[in-house]
């Protein structure tokens, strides 16, 4: 997919790829999703609450006005380096308007991939014969690819149905989770003990937390608990995740 800006700029989705005036960006991943955003709103305002919730999170990411003015900046820079000036207006304390004259949405054509992969082996002779690999090998390797995906398909959607994380709290900058079938009462519980407030001091810095009583020991009545904690880093990805074990007594 990809969007013609203005008649002079290709915003080339899958790569998160801004094209023009010579000059090729790549873009963060949320300075990619805010744009599409605001390319679906073109001349609209969009409030930073709703940018807020389908940049971040509605892809399980924590959000904060700090990680939207950064993408902000981050999206102006790249499309002023592509000759796109002056076109997304700050509303102050209510949101974001992109005025752009024309937006156009096409397709890419179905040998762009194919296409690029001969100018990468063209300018590389030593590329060339692992692309002619590919190409003997890729309807089978297509073909083991869609059966396993679709096994993993069914297996998540069977699954989900009884592991489904929902949100316990949030706790400063931590958004804290639990599985589905979890007994809430023991979450307030754990994060009640030592340990969990230990783990919920470390929430002065964006992090998801998850928690799980799910795997039991199958002697002794003994069960095991475990919390992740994953670090978000400015851009809103995860860079870090620590595990805490707790064994204990049924």
């Amino acid at each position: 997919m990809k969007y013609i800006i203005n008649k002079s700029v290709d915003f080339i989705v899958a790569e998160r790829k801004l094209s023009g005036n010579d000059q090729d960006v790549i873009l963060s991943n949320p300075a990619c999703r805010l744009l599409l955003v605001l390319l679906e709103n073109n001349q609209l305002q969009v409030s930073r609450e709703e940018l807020l919730t389908k940049v971040w999170e509605d892809f399980g990411l924590v959000s904060s006005e700090s990680s939207l003015n950064n993408s902000i900046s981050s999206l102006r820079r790249g499309l002023s380096e592509v000759g796109v000036d002056n076109v997304l207006e700050t509303v102050p304390k209510k949101g974001f308007i992109l005025h752009l004259d024309e937006v156009k949405l096409e397709n890419l054509p179905g040998d762009y991939l194919t296409n690029n992969i001969e100018n990468v082996s063209s300018a590389n002779p030593e590329l060339t014969s692992h692309y002619e690999r590919f190409l003997k090998i890729f309807p089978s390797v297509f073909i083991a690819m869609s059966v396993v995906a679709i096994l993993a398909f069914l297996f998540v959607f069977f699954k989900e149905k009884t592991l489904r994380y929902q949100i316990y709290d949030h706790v400063n900058k931590c958004t804290v989770y639990f599985f589905g079938d979890v007994d809430r009462s023991k979450v307030e519980h754990y994060f009640s003990t030592t340990q969990g407030a230990e783990i919920l001091s470390q929430c002065n810095t964006p992090a998801m937390i998850y928690y799980d009583d799910n795997n039991k020991g199958q002697s002794g009545g003994v069960f095991e608990s475990i919390v992740s904690v994953c670090k978000i880093n400015s851009d809103g990805q995860v860079n870090d995740c620590k595990n805490y074990v707790d064994i204990y007594s049924g």
